[in-house]
């Protein structure tokens, strides 16, 4: 059954209840606290950020490298400095690359990706899932059967330990667009699969998120491309569409379920660019239709710590109640991603930022203690790095970073002097302990290499035939990059097709190769269409 909901009628007939019951003084519209700037970090701009999540010992991220395509993952401490950062190569087949579409952190320190393999409007590629594990080495892969033009857009664990992802593949002018949700074992076996709707029929829908309810159901949001509407299937526990519920004039939405067994969506007004609030019950009926006091684009959505929701928009970010009535904002533009804190606040990408903010509450008293001033550290081999250990005596901080005791568990890896600092061995992680005044503390230390790559300007080439085009070849060390393009070597799997000359590539025939550059031992692939 289709259900479509009247938003104009809705609005129009919970006005009084809402002006009487649900707003408080002044309304949804009220003044919100602003939310204040805790630190900032800058990011890499050649990393596309998918990503971000707080962990035990900081904060994780999880991105893609815009030219090589490369998975990205790499772990910060609590003030988002990082400690290490790794790519991994995203050669899937000669000529073909993997595209990471999306990524979660998993309770154990994890991360579990969901992407695509080649990239742009490819017949029968396929998608793919794949585990690494708190270091960042991978440790499964999965592979799903794809079609056209894929995109991997959610992904995330089930309660039983399953996989539960969302993708989608692509049509023409978004006609035929075709949405999917699905479960896999922790094994890679298919549990279910699902397309969403009657595609040729209603023009095309997009999947965007998959979230499973308290009774074992799931709910796949999403919208429909071509009319530009929200969607929401609710499926059951082996993946049948039980409902489909239409919102007319809604567009960018996002879904969360809720305790009692409902869920609530936070959207966008086709019209009027204002974010609507909407809960659902259990039975699926609309309780609450509530326009809020801020605008833009919903971009990421998640629960808050105590039970509110934190709500990510193209203007802003933007923390509510359980009912949606705002209770603290902060302006920013750029916003792609944002994860909450257990300090009440959240931490956001934006751009090539790094943010975290701490929201509108009060700093908890401090505790009796001491700790090193960060609960992890990562260093190059053969790097020399000070610590600073602090000691908490009722409430006061005092530096004691020269008066305390040091040991580490494995000093073949790195070592700790009197006064604190590290020096980096070799490859491997270990912990360092540092003991002041009966007190003790601990932080976990990776000592790494410095990440090296060749790279190319592009992934993929087009030419004339008999007309050059220039190309570069960069080596990456850490992060520099340097022109290597002359001293490189170039191999085209079809000759015949095209040939590369002076750092140029030279169209001889119409059809597609594949280009290998190869330096200093390392090497990275590219397509070339020659036209």
């Amino acid at each position: 059954m289709n259900k479509r909901l009247n938003r104009k009628w809705i609005a129009w007939l919970l006005t009084v209840m809402l002006l009487a019951v649900v707003l408080p003084a002044g309304g949804a519209a009220a003044a919100s606290n602003e939310a204040e700037l805790e630190w900032e970090r800058t990011l890499s701009k050649d990393i596309r950020f998918i990503d971000v999540k707080q962990t035990e010992d900081g904060y994780s991220l999880i991105g893609s490298h815009n030219q090589s395509f490369d998975l990205y993952l790499a772990k910060g401490d609590t003030e988002g400095y990082l400690y290490w950062e790794k790519f991994h190569e995203a050669n899937s087949e000669p000529g073909r690359r993997y595209l990471p579409g999306a990524g979660t952190t998993t309770p154990d320190g994890g991360y579990l990706i969901g992407g695509t393999v080649g990239i742009g409007r490819e017949r029968n590629s396929p998608f793919f899932i794949e585990k690494y594990d708190a270091e960042g080495n991978s440790v499964a892969y999965i592979h799903l059967t794809g079609g056209t033009s894929p995109g991997f857009s959610d992904i995330r664990l089930a309660k039983d330990g399953g996989i539960l992802y969302a993708n989608n593949l692509g049509g023409w002018f978004n006609i035929h667009d075709r949405a999917f949700a699905g479960k896999v074992t922790d094994q890679g076996e298919t549990v279910w699969s699902t397309k969403l709707g009657d595609t040729f029929a209603s023009f095309g829908y997009h999947s965007d998120r998959l979230i499973e309810l308290t009774d074992g159901s799931y709910l796949v949001e999403g919208y429909n491309g071509y009319f530009r509407n929200q969607y929401v299937w609710r499926l059951d526990a082996e993946g049948q569409i039980l409902e489909t519920q239409e919102y007319q004039g809604l567009i960018s939405g996002a879904a969360l379920a809720t305790d009692d067994g409902g869920y609530i969506i936070f959207a966008t007004d086709a019209e009027t660019n204002e974010v609507v609030f909407l809960k659902n019950t259990a039975s699926h009926e609309t309780e609450l239709y509530l326009p809020l006091s801020f605008n833009g684009e919903v971009k990421s959505l998640e629960e808050a710590a105590d039970g509110g929701y934190l709500v990510g928009t193209t203007e802003g970010i933007y923390k509510t109640d359980e009912n949606g009535n705002v209770q603290w904002q902060r302006a920013l533009s750029g916003l792609s991603k944002l994860a909450p804190t257990t300090d009440g606040g959240a931490v956001v990408i934006a751009g090539q930022k790094l943010l975290k903010f701490k929201g509108a509450n009060e700093e908890a008293p401090l505790e009796d203690g001491l700790s090193f001033d960060s609960n992890a550290y990562s260093l190059v081999e053969g790097q020399r790095l000070d610590t600073v250990v602090t000691a908490v005596y009722g409430g006061v901080k005092s530096d004691v970073t020269g008066q305390a005791a040091y040991t580490s568990e494995d000093e073949s890896i790195v070592s700790i002097d009197e006064e604190g600092n590290l020096t980096g061995h070799r490859l491997g992680q270990t912990k360092i302990r540092a003991v002041f005044n009966s007190m003790s503390t601990e932080a976990t230390v990776f000592v790494v290499r410095t990440y090296t790559a060749v790279l190319l300007d592009s992934a993929e080439y087009s030419v004339n035939i008999g007309q050059p085009l220039d190309l570069v070849a960069y080596y990456q060390e850490g992060n520099k990059l340097a022109d290597v393009t002359g001293e490189s070597h170039f191999e085209v799997s079809d000759p015949a097709i095209a040939r590369i000359e002076d750092g140029q590539i030279i169209g001889l025939k119409a059809g597609r190769t594949s280009l290998k550059v190869t330096y200093n031992g390392y090497e990275t692939t590219a397509i070339v269409d020659v036209y």
